[in-house]
């Protein structure tokens, strides 16, 4: 894992790089994938998500993050599983996205929300420790 993305909370790194490693491994898809198969990654790519989000705000709960800046983010994680959400409902309803595009997509909201908000988490996470 690069240290970049490390915050200092132990439980949120490694969610981040399982959720790093499963967009890899989407980005690794070619344009023949199987519907079956990408309705599984993404199916994968929405618990590995939701779940994170709700760990992640547990943990911003637990360092005192300021309420202004939790609700900010929550509605950053909101706004990410209802794009999430379409896409995957989109794909189960036969249109499914071009999947390059798509990925593409997924990894420019990780990586935006990473550096808009999760980063402002780690000086918090580096006063109280996990």
């Amino acid at each position: 894992m690069e240290k970049i993305w490390f915050l200092g909370n132990a439980k949120i790194d490694q969610q981040h790089h399982e959720l790093f490693l499963t967009l890899q491994r989407l980005s690794a898809l070619d344009a023949c994938v199987t519907d079956a198969t990408l309705d599984e990654l993404l199916s994968q790519l929405s618990a590995q998500i939701y779940q994170h989000f709700i760990s992640e705000e547990q943990a911003m709960r637990e360092v005192e993050f300021p309420e202004s800046l939790f609700f900010e983010h929550h509605l950053a994680h909101t706004r990410i599983i209802e794009e999430l959400t379409l896409v995957h409902m989109s794909a189960m309803h036969g249109k499914p996205p071009n999947l390059s595009d798509m990925i593409e997509k997924v990894v420019r909201w990780v990586q935006i929300h990473f550096v808009e908000y999760d980063l402002a988490l780690r000086p918090y996470f580096d006063r109280h420790p996990a």
